[in-house]
């Protein structure tokens, strides 16, 4: 370690950075340099400057090349490297990795050889426990001693690998964007608002029908290729953005050769420290293809608009003729139906004493078949009412309904020994008539689809979610749930069962149509409802019927 006074001789000289405390702690007697009250002016005096400098520095001094390094050039060597085991000695043992590189340089400088200089040159060193990939911006000048001899080397550096790696990702960027250009077709422009100039690549001139590059495109040459009609708009779309800082317009252009196309401009702007427009870019792609192909669409589109609006006209007016035939011919069949009964039971009733077993037996089978008709006959013309847009729709309570069911079937009700419970029902959003008939197909079916049972039928409000694989708005819609006791079924013909005259059991067995649950369906659908099932042979059935609760748009 240095002498105190030593030390105080060198302090004035060198500074109180870290390089300088480690100079002065460093046993150069024990170095091939001796102690720095024994080294020559020269050197001296060129070390006082390098630490002293906050520019990056090196110094090679002497037969060895012994090496010395200022503050700033140390964050080069980075961690787990040469620091600070490179400070005094020779450059050799220094540098083996680059020895090759920069011997040559050091050996000109040292023949009397002119000042050295390299930009970006890609030298690398041994930093942070491994080899890398390091560029330096360097020159090496001569260091004179008292004798007039070249003794060392001055190294002024600067590290440039985030530059030179950054113009690397750049240019990389640059390839990558032009490829993308190229590959999109589009054009770049550029304004200089300031100067009124604008800058154009070769695409963005051919979009215009150029072959080659316009010497000149100004605002005129610009507005000269759009349509008159279509200038204020553009205009507006470019005062905007020198506004709002974005340029989104599309327009038909004229060509060059006076053809059309449209083309897609899409721009940003750039402002100066007041808030000045100063500068835009942009892009600009052809889109005529895709403009055609929007139009043709559209035109395509209006005419199946306007068939399917004239197929639903013709589908109407056949609805209304099929609902008007339907009620016609059930009204015409009701009356001989009611006749054919009447008189087949009248005379049944007057002959009945001069009748076989097998010839009251027929009559008998005629008055119910004829029932069975006037029954079928009555769910039809139910059912082509359903198609009547003139209903009146209004808030309907449910409980209200169940009353009057509960009135219209309590005989049945009575022979069954059946028990209806509903309570706290809404009100919904529909037609009376026709709530009165979905609720009365359901109870009915319940009352009848029994195995020797006491019919117990409850009617309840359930949560929206209850209704399986719906996503139903709860404030828009009240779910209605119909249980029974009933003999139920096997759930692979839940959507069997809403079909026109479907059964799934024995027309002797239990009566009717096969229209009950079509009536249901028609009717959930006319209230924009929706309707769903659960059962299980021998345990049961649940309809869920989801009701709006006000009206829908």
């Amino acid at each position: 370690m240095q002498t105190e006074s030593t030390g105080q001789i060198y302090a004035s000289l060198w500074g109180n950075g870290e390089m300088a405390r480690l100079m002065r702690q460093k046993e150069w007697s024990q170095s091939r340099m001796g102690t720095p009250d024994t080294w020559p002016q020269s050197l001296r005096t060129a070390l006082s400057i390098l630490m002293r400098s906050r520019f990056p520095m090196f110094i090679f001094w002497g037969p060895d090349l012994i090496c010395f390094y200022n503050d700033a050039y140390r964050p080069s060597l980075g961690n787990n490297g040469k620091h600070p085991s490179a400070l005094g000695e020779p450059g050799e043992q220094v540098w083996p990795e680059i020895w090759g590189i920069i011997k040559p340089l050091i050996d000109q400088i040292m023949a009397g050889g002119d000042a050295t200089w390299s930009e970006d040159q890609l030298i690398p060193i041994y930093r942070n426990g491994q080899l890398e990939d390091v560029y330096w911006t360097f020159s090496y000048s001569p260091i004179g001693d008292e004798a007039g001899q070249i003794s060392g080397v001055f190294v002024t550096c600067m590290e440039t690998t985030k530059v030179v790696q950054d113009q690397q990702r750049m240019a990389e960027n640059s390839i990558r964007l032009n490829l993308a250009l190229e590959a999109s077709k589009l054009g770049v422009w550029e304004v200089d608002l300031v100067r009124n100039k604008s800058i154009r690549s070769l695409r963005h001139d051919e979009i215009f029908g150029y072959t080659r590059p316009q010497t000149a495109w100004e605002k005129d040459e610009f507005y000269s290729h759009i349509p008159v009609s279509d200038h204020a708009r553009v205009e507006a779309a470019f005062m905007y953005a020198f506004r709002e800082g974005m340029l989104n317009v599309q327009t038909p252009i004229i060509k060059a050769d006076g053809s059309m196309a449209w083309v897609d401009i899409r721009g940003q702007t750039l402002f100066d420290e007041t808030g000045q427009a100063v500068r835009l870019l942009g892009t600009i792609a052809d889109i005529t293809e895709q403009q055609r192909a929007a139009e043709n669409l559209e035109s395509l589109v209006a005419e199946r608009t306007e068939s399917l609006r004239q197929a639903n006209q013709a589908l109407e007016r056949s609805n209304l003729d099929l609902m008007q035939f339907a009620s016609v011919a059930s009204h015409d069949l009701k009356e001989p139906l009611r006749k054919v009964q009447t008189f087949g039971t009248r005379l049944t009733d007057l002959i009945a004493d001069r009748l076989t077993a097998t010839e009251a037996d027929l009559f008998q089978r005629m008055i119910s078949a004829t029932g069975r008709m006037q029954t079928l006959v009555n769910d039809v013309l139910q059912l082509s009412q359903l198609s009547d847009q003139t209903i009146r729709f209004e808030p309907v309570p449910l409980n209200g309904i169940i009353d009057q069911i509960r009135d219209d079937l309590e005989l049945v009700m009575l022979e069954q020994q059946a028990t209806l419970t509903a309570t706290d029902l809404p009100a919904v959003w529909g037609a009376a008539g026709q709530m009165h008939q979905l609720f009365l197909n359901l109870i009915g079916n319940a009352i009848k689809f029994q195995a020797g049972h006491r019919p117990v039928i409850t009617v309840s409000v359930v949560a929206a979610s209850a209704v399986p694989h719906r996503q139903l708005p709860p404030d828009q819609y009240a779910v209605i749930a119909v249980s029974d006791n009933g003999i139920g079924f096997d759930t692979k013909h839940k959507d069997r069962i809403f079909g026109m005259f479907q059964r799934l059991h024995n027309r002797g067995q239990y009566a009717g149509t096969g229209i009950g649950l079509t009536i249901v369906k028609k009717i959930v659908d006319n209230h924009k409802g929706f309707i769903d099932v659960q059962s299980e042979p021998g345990a049961g059935t649940t309809f869920w019927i989801a009701l709006p609760l006000q009206a829908l748009a």
